[in-house]
């Protein structure tokens, strides 16, 4: 119904193709893996997600308190609400973990311009963080799934 109603008013016409983007591959890092597999056995839905700013004085770092998270779930947290690109699970595990995240936002969608009262974070960046855990965010290109779009045109006013 969606698609019928963008070609009929904005004359929109697309085609899904196959692309070659840039993305990051979750996959399991050289070092201990250090995530703690929770053994409540909680359904899948309660998963906890949920960013702070460690403390109201250090504004540059970010916490993320994860419990039964999935790698499939992080992977997507990362991707919606951290790094710029797609980020795939390729660690191949499927059990859920609890673990704590800190990091430093310079570079993730966090990042913003500091104040000059902000001191620096001691925190690491996002990958060294998550190399912290045993796990690794490779950068490398795959095929992905796009929407080009062909034609578009403006409304005209109604």
């Amino acid at each position: 119904m969606l698609q019928s109603l963008l070609a009929d008013r904005f004359q929109l016409a697309a085609h899904r193709a196959q692309e070659e983007e840039p993305v990051y591959r979750l996959v399991l890092g050289d070092s201990d893996f250090k995530l703690k597999e929770n053994t409540s056995h909680t359904e899948q839905g309660a998963l906890l997600f949920k960013f702070r700013e460690s403390d109201p004085s250090d504004r540059r770092t970010m916490v993320l308190p994860a419990r039964n998270a999935s790698m499939a779930n992080f992977a997507s947290l990362l991707q919606r609400s951290v790094l710029d690109r797609p980020v795939l699970d390729r660690t191949g595990l499927s059990g859920r973990y609890d673990f704590d995240l800190a990091w430093r936002i310079d570079g993730t969608k966090f990042d913003r311009p500091a104040s000059s009262n902000e001191k620096p974070s001691d925190k690491p960046d996002i990958f060294t963080a998550v190399r912290q855990l045993g796990l690794k965010l490779d950068p490398a290109n795959e095929s992905m799934d796009v929407i080009v779009i062909d034609h578009v045109e403006r409304v005209n006013a109604n």
